[in-house]
């Protein structure tokens, strides 16, 4: 996939012919949901050959474009050890375990030492490619379905912001724009949810906790980017 397919399929979605929003920030939404969210319903899946040291420790996989494990979001599937095996063997998830020396995680085998010319094969997930390169075209309509809800949630945080300094006719004009933005987005975020197979509850988040932090647009859209009502060279 892309990026230019998330970014044409977000644009007909917000229907931004106004440029409430900046091009930037829209592709800084793109790939939030990418990061943040489609990553962690859908994680990249990476197989890794890791060679041995003589010792029970193992470093942790690579990507092939240098992909890093990450502490906290990727997971350990398999191991299988030694390759080649038919049908293949797989270390049983008790017999190693991920541990922390001072500098930093190893995985470390229980029952086994793979020499130095052996190799282990780990199946483990990462986060995908901010550029979309890793994503499967099936969930094209997915992932901008969430960056659309991110963007409408953002532009309801403008109206609202709007409503502050004007008059109270315009006040509520601006805040029935904000509730129509926020439907929006409610309505974009349960059709990813409903594509990708996590249960949604009555407010369009995942059941388990907050999926999208409704709240400032100055917070959403994180260190770097203007706002897109009250630029830096107005304030």
């Amino acid at each position: 996939m892309a990026f230019s397919d998330l970014q044409t399929g977000v644009a007909n979605r917000i229907q931004d012919a106004a440029g409430r929003l900046p091009g930037d920030a829209v592709d800084g939404f793109i790939r939030q949901a990418i990061a943040d969210r489609y990553s962690k319903d859908r994680p990249r899946i990476i197989v890794s050959d890791v060679a041995g040291a003589g010792t029970s420790d193992l470093p942790l996989p690579t990507g092939p474009n240098a992909e890093q494990f990450e502490d906290g979001f990727s997971v350990i599937r398999t191991i299988e050890y030694p390759m080649g095996e038919l049908p293949p063997v797989y270390i049983d998830d008790q017999d190693w375990r991920l541990y922390r020396t001072p500098t930093g995680l190893v995985v470390r085998m229980m029952l086994v030492t793979p020499s130095e010319d052996e190799q282990a094969r780990f199946e483990w997930t990462s986060r995908h490619l901010a550029d979309a390169s890793t994503l499967p075209g099936a969930d094209l309509d997915a992932v901008c379905d969430y960056a659309a809800a991110l963007c409408m949630v953002a532009i309801a945080s403008g109206y609202i912001q709007l409503t502050d300094s004007s008059l109270q006719s315009d006040s509520v004009n601006y805040r029935t724009k904000s509730q129509e933005a926020l439907a929006q987005a409610k309505q974009f975020r349960t059709q990813y949810f409903a594509h990708v197979g996590v249960e949604a509850d009555a407010s369009g988040t995942e059941s388990s906790g907050a999926a999208l932090a409704i709240g400032d647009f100055n917070n959403i859209m994180g260190p770097g980017v203007d706002r897109f009502i009250h630029g830096r060279r107005t304030r």
